[in-house]
């Protein structure tokens, strides 16, 4: 321990420290603030609230009964005196009693009824200032910000629908490339078949997986030379705006002496790559359908208990392998793990979807992708699941009573009575 924080890691003759916001969290303050935030009567009120919970970098938005709506981001940010915090400090050049402050509520990212009339965060950047480094989704947002600046008033149920869209419209930025380059290969058909593509990315799809491959292939082809495994770790951002600048230097394949490969030679034999899988040889395509997104990509809910498989076949702990719909820059997204190049396992999704419309809560719906209990052998452990498949809801009343209008059970707790008594 140093007053730096703890030694994480040591190479060779340096050693490097790693300092937490959260090392200075009051935790005190962090849990009180948690029963707190049930109470809140303003969006100040609320600013004030999450960002006492600590070290959790999380974004938060905030909506009440009297239209008004907030954004605020609840980590602490540091005040640096220099750099940004993307490299590692000179520990030596640092005073050893330097205390790193925080910026001032009215100085971290936040907004409060904007002009535009909505507010909305899909893991992407905040704000330009303070401006705070980090690993921020750049697709998401796209798809979100195009349907919320619709020239008509939005509703509850274009509230539901967006919350099932597939739309990519961070991948249909690569569909004129991809269309381009099919072409220059000598594959007119599916080039059509590319460019009559509008961006949903449904389990039918053959262009879903063909253009996700194509991209992937691309990054892998440009950055695996140089970068080894790495690669992987680029972001869908640097390679975006990567292909699209004068730079050709990381196209070239280092691993090639006699030759400087260009980017447009790069994305060819992405290209080339990509259809082979998707679409097969050009000899053997009459004898077989290209595949289908959802044959390649699928879902499957399992229980962590599912690993004992006596437990697991016994409480039924495991669902699926289904075909799975959407991609990491779908709004219903799907982020997944790649197991080869012709398999994806989803792994993480937005899961409990909520909407309600503070002009009729009772009217509120909501949707689990599993059940209201979790216990496996209640009723309610999985009754959930096909309505979240189908996309469909379950309205949760807010009044005590439509709640118990809608009640099918009631469990009444009474205290135990003792001879004393």
């Amino acid at each position: 321990i140093t007053p730096r924080g703890p030694i994480m890691v040591e190479k060779k003759d340096k050693m490097y420290s790693l300092w937490w916001a959260g090392y200075d969290v009051d935790l005190d303050a962090a849990i009180s603030s948690g029963f707190a935030l049930h109470k809140v009567q303003s969006f100040d009120q609320f600013r004030r609230i999450v960002t006492k919970f600590g070290a959790l970098n999380a974004n938060y938005l905030y909506a009440d009964a009297a239209g008004h709506i907030g954004y605020q981001l609840a980590v602490p940010v540091p005040n640096r005196e220099s750099g940004d915090g993307s490299f590692p400090y000179a520990g030596w050049d640092v005073p050893g009693d330097e205390f790193i402050s925080f910026l001032p509520l009215n100085e971290t990212p936040h907004a409060t009824d904007p002009s535009s009339g909505y507010l909305v965060n899909c893991n992407n950047l905040p704000g330009r200032s303070p401006f705070i480094p980090g690993n921020y989704a750049a697709d998401r947002i796209l798809r979100a910000t195009e349907l919320l600046t619709s020239d008509t008033p939005i509703t509850v149920d274009d509230m539901y629908s967006m919350q099932t869209d597939r739309k990519d419209a961070y991948l249909l930025r690569w569909k004129d490339v991809l269309t381009n380059t099919l072409e220059s290969i000598d594959e007119p058909t599916i080039a059509g078949e590319v460019q009559k593509w509008d961006g949903t990315t449904t389990a039918e799809s053959s262009v879903t997986p063909l253009l996700l491959i194509f991209v992937d292939k691309l990054r892998q082809l440009t950055f695996e030379d140089e970068l080894g495994p790495m690669y992987g770790q680029v972001s869908k951002l640097t390679l975006d705006r990567l292909y699209y600048s004068d730079n050709d230097n990381w196209f070239d394949n280092v691993n090639t002496n006699d030759k400087t490969e260009t980017r447009d030679e790069i994305a060819k034999q992405a290209a080339r790559e990509a259809v082979k899988i998707v679409y097969g040889s050009a000899e053997n395509r009459d004898q077989q359908p290209p595949k289908r997104w959802g044959e390649m990509h699928t879902l499957t809910m399992r229980h962590p208990m599912a690993v004992v498989s006596v437990l697991g076949s016994l409480l039924d702990l495991q669902h699926g392998p289904w075909p799975w719909s959407g991609t990491p820059g779908t709004l219903n997204s799907s982020f997944y793990s790649k197991v080869n190049d012709t398999t994806y396992n989803c792994i993480v999704g937005p899961s409990w979807r909520f909407v309600i419309d503070f002009a009729d809560v009772d009217a509120a719906t909501m949707v689990l992708p599993a059940g209201n209990s979790g216990n496996p052998m209640s009723e309610h452990f999985f009754d959930f699941n096909r309505i979240w498949r189908d996309g469909q809801r379950w309205n949760v009343p807010f009044s005590q009573k439509k709640v118990r209008e809608h009640a099918v059970s009631v469990l009444t707790l009474s205290p135990h009575e003792t001879a004393d008594q």
